[in-house]
C-alpha cells in the first residue's frame, strides 16, 4: 500500500467541501487533499498532478460532475484516465448512479456522508487498507437532539464531540447559508431556473446535516420545480419558506455559540 494516497475532491459547495476534507483526515492520516471547486477546477488540476482517487460532486457550476467525467475518460491520456471516480450525490438515486457509472464513475455515495461506507468505497477503489473495521467498532452513537430547531447529532458524531471543530463547522454553516438563499431570490428574480436547480441540490444535504430533512424535502421541491414546470408563484413560496425557517436556526445556532 502507498505510504499516502493523493486524492482529488471536487466540490463547489464550501460547507461540503470542509465536511468532505474533515472527515477524510479525521479518519485516516494517509490522506493528501486537493481542493477543485468545479470541473474546470479539476481538470486544470489533472494537468499537473496525478491522483489515486477523484471524490466528484455531480451537481455543479459551468462543468459538472458527469461533464468532467466524460472528459477524463475520453481526452486525458493514461494513466490519468484511469483514475477512479467516486461520485457525490445529495441523493444518489439510481438513474443518477446509473448514468454516472456509463460514463465512467466507479462507485457513487450519498450526502450526508458515513465515514464508514465513505473508506469502504476508498478501499475498495483504491487497493488500500485505512482500517475500517476499527471505524466500525469506534463508531460513536449519535446524540439525542437537546433543540427542537436542529439537532447537531452528524457532526458530534462525526467530530467524536469536539465542540470546538463543531462550533466552527457551525458558523461556517450560519455564515454560508444566507448568501445561498439570497442567491435563489435573485435567481428567481432573473429566470435563471438552472442556477435555481443547482443550488437547491446543495441545499439538500446541507439541511440534512443539521437534522431538518423538513427543509431538505423543501429544497428538493424547488430543485424539481426549476427543473420541470417553472412555477415562478411557487418557487418564490417554497424560497420564503426556507427564508423563514432559517431564521429561527440562525438564532438557536447563535445561541449554541454564545454557550460554548
Amino acid at each position: 500500500m502507498k505510504e499516502q494516497l493523493k486524492i482529488l475532491a471536487v466540490e463547489d459547495d464550501l460547507l461540503n467541501m470542509t465536511l468532505l476534507k474533515d472527515t477524510l483526515l479525521m479518519h485516516c492520516n494517509k490522506i493528501k487533499i486537493n481542493e477543485a471547486y468545479n470541473g474546470r477546477e479539476a481538470l486544470k488540476m489533472l494537468e499537473n498532478s496525478h491522483y489515486d482517487l477523484i471524490i466528484m460532486d455531480i451537481r455543479m457550476p459551468e462543468l459538472d460532475g458527469y461533464e468532467t467525467t466524460k472528459y477524463i475518460r475520453e481526452k486525458l491520456k493514461t494513466p490519468k484516465n484511469i483514475i477512479p471516480i467516486l461520485g457525490l450525490s445529495a441523493h444518489a438515486i439510481k438513474e443518477e448512479i446509473e448514468k454516472g457509472k456509463l460514463i465512467g464513475m466507479n462507485d457513487f455515495i450519498s450526502k450526508p456522508i458515513d465515514p464508514v461506507k465513505l473508506f469502504e468505497k476508498i478501499d475498495q477503489l483504491t487497493h488500500s487498507k485505512t482500517n475500517t473495521e476499527k471505524r466500525e467498532h469506534e463508531k460513536d452513537v449519535i446524540k439525542k437532539p437537546d433543540s427542537l430547531v436542529i439537532d447537531l447529532g452528524f457532526f458530534e458524531n462525526l467530530f467524536k464531540n469536539d465542540r470546538k471543530k463543531i462550533n466552527q463547522t457551525i458558523l461556517t454553516y450560519s455564515n454560508e447559508m444566507p448568501s445561498q438563499l439570497q442567491d435563489l431570490t435573485t435567481f428567481l428574480e432573473n429566470g435563471q431556473f438552472e442556477n435555481i436547480k443547482l443550488t437547491a441540490h446543495s441545499m439538500k444535504s446541507t439541511f440534512r446535516y443539521i437534522g431538518r430533512d423538513d427543509l431538505s424535502e423543501t429544497a428538493k421541491q424547488i430543485e424539481n420545480i426549476a427543473l420541470n414546470e417553472k412555477d415562478e408563484k411557487l418557487l418564490k413560496t417554497k424560497i420564503n419558506e426556507l427564508f423563514l425557517n432559517w431564521g429561527h436556526i440562525d438564532l438557536e445556532i447563535k445561541k449554541i455559540l454564545q454557550q460554548q
